[in-house]
């Protein structure tokens, strides 16, 4: 089991922010980046993402993936 930390990881920050900034669900952000939306569950939870995941979410916000973890 992961425990995340009281401070956001770089990514669920940054996903946070894209969900604020697009008005989107992070079931609407699962359906168009092409993954579970208990995928987005477990990553904004402090879940670690496995590459192929990290790649949909990257090519959905037409981001590099190092992006993603920038915040």
């Amino acid at each position: 089991m992961i425990v995340m930390t009281q401070e956001k990881t770089a990514l669920v920050a940054y996903l946070d922010d894209i969900l604020e900034e697009k008005r989107l669900s992070q079931r609407a952000l699962a359906m168009y980046a092409g993954v579970a939306s208990s995928t987005i569950s477990r990553i904004m939870s402090g879940g670690e993402p496995d590459p192929a995941t990290l790649i949909k979410l990257a090519d959905y916000l037409n981001v590099p993936v190092k992006t993603l973890f920038q915040k």
